[in-house]
């Protein structure tokens, strides 16, 4: 008992010479930027998701041109096909969504003898372990007990089905609004409630809503939300792209107006209980919102016409306590091109892709990983030595993703 009264006081000690030799290291929070996280070697790239660990996940280019998914943490960008055997039958392309214990899902290519056929496939990525979620499928949203949903694809895309997996019972279809109707799903929050979109009406292709699923005596039952209006010579329609753990669902909508789509918030998750986000570049734009925090702010992308008549995607977004959507590029200027917002976590570190240099690459916007310093990195050794730190951390936390 003493020694360990011993080493923790040397321990102790330890971390305050480190703070009294850091001045202003805790001033140490630098403001959050934008931060590109580059690719695999390529091109361009994409972050589709982050958790609250502020782990990301994406897909980007390496150097011979192929699309591979990442994940990036503490400042590092790893190709998910090197943590596979060299062996394996996959190829992942794709990373969607990565729940809280680092768990990620995704789309690929699998091959499951040498000789072939390749499939087109969503996986399920536990550590260096893929397991299959299902060929001729696309995998959208994990939760935190590793419920995935997605889509199952058809070679007329107006005849995707929804669906939901787990680990333990395997594939479930999820009934449309109509039978033979398509319907995609989008996003589950930690209830189990699965947001996305479904045909009510099988004679026109584009009459559908945002759906829920609500799991109810052993069978998912969809619920149609409606939508905001239609457009002269257009069905109404929208979807519901993700939906928090608190219920709040969020999407676009066609509208009664003279932009095509607007995005929403319905805060409680029932029929007609839209409230219209409004438009980033007056009625004009096309607005979609694509992710929700813990705290209601909400992010996405607008559609706007720039001067020569084009239309250029901008990130933005919405928090219930300032107002109206703002342009992320107002807010980080000089930073290239902030052009869709697909992830927001419970700090408001958010994600996408923009334009740097006339490339599409993945952003960051969160506080910049910084360089240790020669005494810092001393004392975190001293600190590790005692064997402290990494004990802690591996009780505390259990995520997947390569350190």
């Amino acid at each position: 008992m003493a020694q360990r009264r011993i080493g923790a006081s040397i321990i102790l000690t330890i971390l305050t010479l480190a703070i009294w030799f850091q001045p202003q290291a805790s001033q140490a929070q630098a403001s959050y930027q934008v931060i590109n996280l580059g690719t695999l070697g390529g091109l361009n790239s994409v972050a589709n998701s982050i958790n609250n660990a502020g782990q990301v996940v994406g897909w980007a280019d390496t150097a011979s041109g192929a699309q591979h998914a990442f994940a990036w943490s503490g400042g590092r960008m790893t190709d998910l096909n090197s943590l596979l055997p060299s062996a394996s039958p996959w190829v992942l392309n794709v990373a969607t969504s990565i729940n809280s214990f680092g768990d990620i899902v995704g789309n690929g290519t699998y091959t499951p003898t040498p000789s072939g056929p390749t499939y087109p496939a969503a996986f399920f990525l536990h550590g260096s372990t893929v397991t299959l979620v299902a060929t001729g499928a696309g995998a959208n949203a994990i939760n935190d007990s590793n419920q995935v949903v997605g889509s199952l694809l058809n070679p007329n895309p107006n005849l995707n089905q929804a669906y939901t997996w787990d680990p333990t019972t395997g594939l479930t279809s999820l009934s449309p609004l109509t039978t033979g109707g398509f319907s995609n799903a989008y996003d589950i929050n930690n209830s189990g409630v699965i947001a996305g979109v479904s045909q009510y009406n099988t004679s026109n292709q584009f009459d559908y809503d945002p759906t829920l699923w609500n799991l109810s005596s052993g069978i998912y039952v969809p619920t149609d939300l409606g939508n905001m209006g239609s457009l002269a010579g257009m069905a109404p329609d929208g979807t519901a792209s993700a939906i928090s753990n608190t219920g709040e669902v969020i999407g676009w909508s066609t509208i009664n107006s003279s932009a095509t789509f607007t995005a929403y918030l319905d805060p409680t998750g029932t029929p007609n209980n839209f409230i219209n986000l409004g438009n980033l570049n007056g009625d004009g734009s096309k607005d979609f919102a694509q992710s929700i925090n813990s705290s209601g702010d909400i992010v996405g992308s607008a559609f706007v016409y720039s001067s020569s008549g084009n239309e250029i995607p901008n990130a933005w977004i919405w928090m219930p306590s300032s107002g109206p959507m703002t342009d992320l590029n107002s807010l980080y200027p000089n930073s290239g091109t902030l052009n869709s917002a697909l992830g927001i976590n419970s700090t408001n570190e958010i994600v996408g892709w923009g334009t740097f240099n006339n490339q599409q690459q993945a952003f960051l916007i969160g506080t910049p990983v910084p360089e240790p310093s020669g005494l810092t990195a001393g004392l975190v050794f001293i600190v590790l030595l005692f064997g402290m730190g990494a004990s802690n951390a591996a009780r505390k936390r259990r995520s997947t993703l390569p350190s």
